[in-house]
């Protein structure tokens, strides 16, 4: 276990590097706005729904552990042109084929990491497990960004280049990995029973609609939190990015609390606050009405995507016996919203241009129906689920 915590701490630090930063690297060195940043935030984010959905079938093919090591090995080459090339439009033009790449190898990745994570544990340890995994990757987010503000002041390619060290490092306990994670049987005595199952099916279906919910949002805040912070704030390069950082530090803070405390596991009710929260949470961040109420937005929505992350990863790998199978349709979700997310909110503000309405009115009006439909998805097995436990 604490081998594939060291390649989780690793692989999350280099790619938030690549992944968040990369926006705070446009809007500074390519003078990236609002729009060229949402555009970013699309053709990066959508392939990453077909890295997903491969890791599977690849996995079966290859092997987990070898197929990891390639990962990283593809990882390291893809950000090779970035760093290599000189401003302008071909470093454009290369951050969005790159990136599209570089997404591409996260998406099959991550599903591998979490079987690792799940596997061969008893209900009540896998539970801790994926608990302790929330935890590393989480935690390694918030160092991430707040790294990134300095590596970007420093040089044009110090972010690349870090990204770049920490992955090659990473090659050496992933060597150490087994080569393929063994999974308990699934008649095994200490699965969940067969009412257990079902009624965590139906929160695992309430929480993946709000798992794409939540990275629709996060998506989108992901691409516009630089031009709200630096242009409309007037926050430095060196602080916007850890400030950035705050709903990765609420959400790690919620993760220890689930961790912690079992109460929650099997309810309705924190899925139903989370749902409520997320939106009011992104609208004070969206309104830029001051540094207070964008930081109060960042801590709600941070505690709301925590809850909602962590029920749909846990109810995914108890249903699903910690399969990669389970951690792909898991990423693939994310993904999704990585696409619904940005192209909301563009189509948002492109109603907005013409003039008669606001941005923030447009990007509601663009969003508001994605939120309306994720949120009507999770709600209805959690009332079904309701009605079954009141019978």
């Amino acid at each position: 276990m604490t081998r594939i915590l060291i390649v989780t701490l690793l692989e999350s630090f280099a790619g938030i590097l690549v992944q968040r930063g990369i926006f705070f690297y446009t809007k500074e060195h390519l003078s990236f706005g609002k729009v060229d940043n949402l555009w970013l935030a699309l053709a990066t984010g959508a392939p990453y729904v077909l890295g997903a959905l491969a890791s599977h079938p690849l996995s079966r093919r290859l092997g987990e552990r070898r197929l990891l090591l390639l990962l990283l090995v593809g990882q390291i080459l893809s950000l090779i042109p970035i760093v290599m090339l000189p401003k302008g439009q071909s470093l454009s033009i290369a951050i969005f084929i790159c990136g599209a790449v570089f997404s591409t190898l996260i998406g099959v990745k991550w599903p591998l990491v979490e079987s690792y994570v799940g596997a061969g544990h008893e209900p009540s340890r896998q539970f801790r497990a994926v608990g302790v995994f929330n935890i590393t990757w989480s935690g390694a987010v918030p160092l991430a960004l707040g790294a990134a503000g300095l590596l970007i002041w420093a040089a044009p390619w110090a972010l690349f280049v870090a990204a770049l060290a920490v992955f090659a490092i990473n090659l050496i306990p992933t060597l150490g990995l087994p080569a393929v994670p063994v999974h308990l049987p699934d008649d095994h005595p200490q699965r969940p029973d067969a009412a257990t199952l079902t009624r965590y099916r139906s929160l695992l279906t309430a929480s993946r609609a709000l798992l794409v919910s939540s990275y629709c949002l996060m998506w989108i805040l992901a691409a516009v939190l630089p031009d709200i912070l630096i242009e409309s704030l007037g926050i430095s390069l060196l602080l916007a990015p850890a400030l950035a950082a705050l709903p990765d530090l609420m959400r790690l803070g919620m993760f220890i609390l689930l961790t912690a405390r079992t109460r929650w596991h099997g309810r309705v009710w924190p899925l139903v606050v989370a749902a409520a929260a997320m939106p009011v949470g992104f609208l004070a961040i969206m309104s830029s009405l001051g540094l207070m109420t964008v930081l109060a937005g960042e801590a709600v929505f941070g505690l709301a995507i925590g809850m909602v992350y962590y029920a749909a990863l846990y109810y995914a790998l108890a249903s699903k016996n910690a399969s990669v199978e389970a951690g792909g349709a898991h990423e693939a979700l994310i993904g999704s919203g990585f696409i619904f997310g940005p192209t909301a909110c563009l189509i948002g503000i492109y109603l907005s241009s013409g003039g008669s309405m606001s941005m923030l009115t447009g990007t509601v009006t663009g969003v508001g129906p994605l939120i309306l439909a994720t949120t009507a998805l999770a709600v209805w097995p959690l009332l079904r689920l309701r009605r079954s436990s009141n019978q």
